[in-house]
């Protein structure tokens, strides 16, 4: 393989790299609550479990509830929905609603429609396709892309559930930092409480694999800021000194750079050859 074809391949692995330490700087929600009331009448929106976690470039919410129903109101019922209000804090700002999910389900005689949405910081809304809300029994997952969250810091993450006919409610709220082991309290509409989060080690993983991914990263840049400076010396190109440091200020753009404007093959050097003495 020439030379040219293996930095290209090198660059390459440098431009995923560089892609994959964007997607895991990005905020990560990874918790499971328990809602210990029992007060809400209605137990198809009376939520007994809360949690989240992240896959990929996916943040998964779910709720579970006392009773299965919440997705399938009777026509008595009309109307029920289910919320996960997000709070975070952006450059200093605490914003309240900065990622607002919304599932409504209707019947309308006897025929249940639904309606499916977030919204981020009251301005960008989006639908969410029918196959990214999973119903199972009693719980209901949503999940949407985790790129509403990065550049952010996760403050509290509220669930709420209500059903219109005859009216009810229910919510449970986890906070992110609430004291120094990490729990949180919430109430529900009758003022009961609930634990604190299961301890996770998602959160470390997401750390260690952005430390990899700097870590490759930097590598990769010193070896390719390295090979310019042999080749360019190689070529007999003026100042491989200043091509090493472009490489190094530039990244894969100093390479592009350099693999453009370098000669094909090496410079011939004029040597001075002083004349022959007199005889």
């Amino acid at each position: 393989m020439s030379g040219r074809k293996t930095m290209l391949a090198v660059a390459s692995i440098f431009l995923v790299a560089l892609m994959l330490s964007g997607f895991a700087s990005a905020e990560t929600l990874n918790f499971s609550e328990t809602d210990t009331s029992g007060d809400v009448l209605q137990g198809s929106v009376d939520i007994v479990k809360i949690g989240a976690y992240t896959q990929g470039s996916y943040q998964y919410f779910y709720a579970e509830f006392r009773e299965p129903g919440i997705a399938h109101p009777t026509e008595d019922q009309g109307t029920t929905e289910m919320e996960v209000i997000v709070e975070v804090n952006k450059n200093g700002e605490d914003i309240t609603e900065y990622l607002e999910i919304t599932l409504v389900w209707t019947n309308s005689s006897g025929e249940i429609t639904h309606v499916y949405g977030y919204t981020v910081n009251q301005q960008d809304s989006s639908m969410i396709p029918d196959d990214d809300v999973i119903v199972d029994g009693a719980r209901v997952t949503v999940k949407v892309p985790t790129l509403p969250l990065s550049d952010v810091s996760v403050m509290n993450v509220e669930f709420a559930s209500t059903v219109f006919s005859p009216y009810a409610g229910d919510t449970a709220t986890y906070y992110t930092n609430s004291g120094s082991n990490g729990g949180s309290n919430g109430e529900d509409e009758g003022g009961s409480s609930y634990t604190g989060p299961d301890e996770s080690m998602f959160g470390l993983f997401a750390f260690a694999g952005i430390a990899i991914c700097w870590a490759v990263l930097i590598i990769i840049w010193i070896v390719l800021a390295i090979w310019v400076y042999k080749d360019a010396k190689k070529r007999n190109m003026d100042n491989p000194v200043l091509w090493l440091i472009i490489t190094l200020l530039l990244g894969l753009i100093g390479l592009i750079i350099y693999l453009v404007v370098r000669p094909k093959e090496p410079v011939q050097q004029n040597y001075y050859a002083p004349p022959p003495p007199p005889e």
